[in-house]
């Protein structure tokens, strides 16, 4: 069997427990920085055992998160090009992410496509009015010259009218002189 006493064991393997904690306290803090948001750590996995693959696994959570924040900050900047990769199907966030920046293109383009319609039925507007403004003022001159017209009628009768009385009365003096003269 093995001469070791517990003492023995304890102090041979202190300097094991003592990395373990490290990097299990090294886990946790990376663990709490990414649950609050934080994607700008940097987690390095130096072993292979189990408590490395933690910390690789926590670096890919890291590197994932970091590429969506990204993306999400280039579409609210605007930017509808940028091309968001989820990682699998079951990647919740880069599935809604991808979708987001799709169904929002496609409103943007709706938009610009009513505006496009709206531009052109105002234009169509502005030449219907402007044909509208056209004719009314046409139509304006014509009552004018009409108007004008009918006002020299009107004082064409008058002269017409004034002179039939004159003519009457001429007629009628006339008629009377000779009435006069004759009889």
């Amino acid at each position: 069997m093995y001469n070791t006493t517990p003492e023995q064991f304890a102090g041979a393997n202190k300097a094991s427990v003592e990395t373990l904690l490290t990097i299990a306290n090294t886990a946790f803090a990376s663990a709490e920085r990414l649950a609050e948001g934080d994607t700008s750590l940097t987690v390095t996995a130096e072993s292979r055992d189990e408590i490395g693959q933690l910390l690789g696994s926590i670096a890919s959570v890291v590197r994932s998160n970091s590429s969506m924040a990204e993306a999400a900050a280039r579409v609210a900047a605007g930017d509808l090009t940028v091309r968001v990769e989820p990682r699998s199907r079951r990647d919740t966030l880069g599935n809604a992410l991808a979708q987001m920046v799709q169904r929002l293109s496609r409103v943007i383009g709706d938009v610009q496509a009513g505006a496009g319609a709206l531009n052109d039925a105002s234009a169509q507007v502005a030449a219907t009015s402007q044909t509208l403004s056209e004719g009314t003022s046409e139509q304006a001159a014509a009552v004018e010259e009409t108007t004008s017209s009918l006002e020299q009628m009107s004082a064409s009768i008058a002269r017409n009218a004034d002179n039939s009385r004159e003519t009457e009365r001429t007629a009628a003096a006339g008629a009377r002189d000779a009435a006069e003269a004759g009889g």
